[in-house]
């Protein structure tokens, strides 16, 4: 009886050495590899994934179908590796290609707008050392051209639009008319645009009060966004306006410092406080083919 329990005992203890700490780390190792194995497959599934985007996005770009002899039909993670990084590189350049498009469409598209106006109204245009353009009508100033990649800025002076404290413009004079003219030729390019910005200005005079700088220039700013309203359609939403009373006079360089003292430097003559004087119609054109850049 004696020896048939100390063999159920040994029994016992030899169930547990099996079940004990060893099997608990081959449990643990187990684990582990189905765990690094299910990332190794999940990581692949997500390039694959990835690399699919990709020639999507490269076939929108360019328009080209995906080359078959480049299509996901890998195995291994380390081609899909390198898939994707051929993709991506092949996004960039088309992202390139296509920008380097886009900007010489939107600057044939400024010339453009330069040139309608110029026909329209008879402007002469003068270029000048800056590579800005000016437009004038019988030894009158009309409106500064300014073109900076996307960005194309008109700049109406002072003696153009307005005197000083003045936001409003005499009809049927010569004022209305050339807003007209560039209007116009504005919204024939409308389909070109993504925004139009209309910036209102002061110099800094102190109106009557209680009105002030940032009342005049807002009013400045209004006043040109109405004349130009019967030729853009405003339920577009491409024309907003702002207004920056004396505080963005033309000397002022974004980024630098600037206080009261430079404030009053920039206003120091009156041919200084008439160029601050001003309205700018901002014309930001589309990007990354964008409606209405034709593609060729």
């Amino acid at each position: 009886m004696s020896a048939s329990r100390q063999t159920f005992r040994r029994s016992a203890a030899s169930e547990e050495d099996w079940f004990g700490p060893g099997m608990d780390l081959m449990m643990s190792l187990f684990t582990i590899l189905a765990g690094v194995l299910a990332l190794v497959l999940w990581q692949k599934t997500r390039l694959e994934h990835r690399n699919e985007t990709l020639t999507e996005q490269v076939k929108k770009i360019t328009g080209n179908p995906a080359d078959p002899d480049k299509t996901i039909t890998l195995k291994s993670y380390q081609e899909l590796l390198a898939e994707n990084t051929r993709l991506k590189d092949e996004l960039d350049e088309a992202r390139k290609k296509r920008g380097d498009i886009d900007l010489k469409l939107a600057q044939r598209a400024q010339k453009a707008l330069v040139s309608d106006m110029a026909n329209t109204a008879g402007f002469i245009v003068e270029l000048r050392n800056d590579n800005s353009m000016l437009l004038t009508d019988g030894g009158d100033t009309v409106v500064t051209v300014i073109n900076d990649g996307y960005l194309q800025t008109l700049r109406f002076g002072a003696d153009t639009l307005f005197r000083p404290s003045e936001s409003k413009i005499p009809p049927g004079g010569k004022a209305e008319a050339w807003l007209n003219t560039v209007a116009k030729a504005i919204a024939g390019n409308a389909p070109r645009l993504k925004e139009i910005q209309i910036h209102g200005h002061a110099d800094n005079t102190r109106p009557t009060p209680p009105a002030t700088n940032l009342d005049l220039s807002t009013q400045r700013a209004i006043t040109v966004y109405n004349i130009f309203a019967p030729w853009i359609d405003p339920s577009s939403h491409l024309m907003s306006i702002g207004s920056y009373a004396e505080y963005k006079p033309v000397s002022r360089v974004p980024g630098a410092a600037f206080d009261s003292a430079a404030l009053q430097n920039a206003n120091t003559s009156e041919s200084d406080r008439a160029l601050n004087r001003r309205v700018e119609v901002f014309l930001i054109y589309n990007t990354q083919g964008e409606n209405g850049l034709p593609t060729q």
